[in-house]
Formats: structure tokens, C-alpha cells, sequence
């Protein structure tokens, strides 16, 4: 319980100190992701060249909420793409405002297209980093629906996009699925020893074709595999020769 309150209490601490802020300086957002990771013990290592190129849009799979200060601790400068819910978590939700956070409401077609207009807007007015879950909720399993928005964007636009993929070394502690409850959730994280998470970045890729494009990210963002001991692995064989790589 105490690991668990101190993501809250640090979250809180953050938001005071950057209560006159419109939004919250890059270095302070990585400080606090950082530290939050270490409120719950969690090892965060990566392998892969991050995009360093304004503006790029990252797309993950989505494993749990914990994948937010996972990637921001990792990314530089970066805008989120979320579920409008996440807004009315307590602290956390008021966090991921002060962030600058897209929020978009699946099911509403006006919310999405707002959000869409304020992609474009960060990608092509702010030179943005965007990082965005196109299955627009959280899954283990690789054959979740990706949205086709994001990619319809960098296609348009010219933007590059940059796979991710996310694996944990206790993949469903981490996962945020079916009828899990945030506090609860997260006092189980907590209690779990060596917890850690693998970033793994591919190549950036000029998207040509929206719908191959995006089903080769799916597949390889979301090849991940759970066993009965709870336990993941990744399947790393992919045909690079079907997409379009930047460098």
C-alpha cells in the first residue's frame, strides 16, 4: 500500500510545484516519470535508436497505464494520444492534463475528430512527438483492432512513424485488462519483486500504405507471448523488406 500511495502523493508534489504552469517543462515530465518507476521498482531498459527527428509519431502496444511513465521517461518532449476516462483518475488523471494530453472519446465521432484536428495541429504547428495506442485500450493479445486515424495522418502529412513495443518480465501483473480497478491494480504492482519492462524500438517507417503499414506495426508491437508461468517472449522474426524504413 505505502509503494502504491507514493505514486499518488508524488504525483501530487508535481502538480503543486507546477500549479502556475500552463503545461509542464519537458525535463520536469521525465523527472517525475522517473521517479515514479522508481516509487514501484520498476527497471526500465531499451534497445533500438529513438527518433530524435520533429516531428515523429510513435505507435505501442498497450499493455497498462504504467506503459505512460514508462515511455515518457524514455521520449523527450512528448504529446499522448488517451482515453478521455484517464481525465477523471484521481491526481493521475489531473497529471496527464498538465501534460498536455489529447484526449479522445472512442465512441464519439465529434471527440475524435477533435482530437485528430489537435494531432495535426501538434505534429505540424508545434513539431511534436505524438505517442499514440492505436488499439485505443489495453491487451495482451496480438489481435487487438488497430485505428487506421494516426496512420491516415503520417501518410498525409509525411510524417514518419516509429514502432514500439513494450514487454514486461511480469507481463500480466503489469497489464491493466478486463475488470481491473486502479488502486487495487496498482497495489499489486507494487508487491511484485524485479519487476521490469523492455522498451524495443524499430526502425522509423515512411507510411505509403495505410492498411499494410499499420497491420506489419500491429503484428510486430503487439507479438508478444504469455505462458502459464506468467512469463512473456517476443517473436523478433519480421520481413523488414515489407515496409518502407527511413534509415
Amino acid at each position: 500500500m505505502r509503494k502504491a500511495l507514493e505514486v499518488f502523493t508524488t504525483t501530487g508534489r508535481y502538480l503543486i510545484e507546477n500549479f502556475n504552469s500552463k503545461l509542464v517543462a519537458p525535463e520536469i515530465r521525465m523527472a517525475w516519470a522517473i521517479e515514479v518507476l522508481n516509487n514501484i521498482d520498476l527497471r526500465v531498459s531499451t534497445s533500438g535508436i529513438i527518433s530524435q527527428n520533429k516531428p515523429t509519431i510513435y505507435v505501442s502496444n498497450h499493455i497498462g497505464y504504467i506503459d505512460i511513465p514508462i515511455l515518457m521517461s524514455s521520449i523527450v518532449d512528448c504529446v499522448f494520444v488517451s482515453k478521455k476516462e484517464v481525465g477523471s483518475w484521481p491526481i493521475l488523471g489531473q497529471a496527464s492534463k498538465k501534460i498536455g494530453t489529447v484526449f479522445v472519446k472512442r465512441n464519439s465521432k465529434d471527440s475524435r475528430t477533435q482530437a485528430r484536428e489537435e494531432i495535426i495541429y501538434q505534429l505540424t504547428q508545434n513539431n511534436k512527438k505524438i505517442i499514440v495506442f492505436p488499439s485505443g485500450t489495453t491487451s495482451l493479445g496480438n489481435e487487438v483492432h488497430w485505428n487506421k486515424g494516426i496512420f491516415e495522418i503520417a501518410e498525409q502529412y509525411k510524417i514518419s512513424v516509429q514502432p514500439v513495443r513494450i514487454n514486461y518480465s511480469h507481463l500480466r501483473a503489469a497489464a491493466y485488462i478486463n475488470k481491473d480497478k486502479l488502486l487495487s491494480h496498482l497495489i499489486k504492482l507494487t508487491k511484485h519483486k524485479g519487476l521490469s519492462a523492455h522498451i524495443e524500438f524499430h526502425t522509423p517507417i515512411r507510411v505509403k500504405d495505410v492498411m499494410r503499414d499499420l497491420e506489419y506495426c500491429r503484428a510486430w508491437c503487439s507479438d508478444i507471448f504469455l505462458d502459464s508461468s506468467g512469463s512473456s517472449s517476443i517473436n523478433h522474426d519480421f520481413n523488414m523488406s515489407k515496409i518502407d524504413p527511413i534509415y
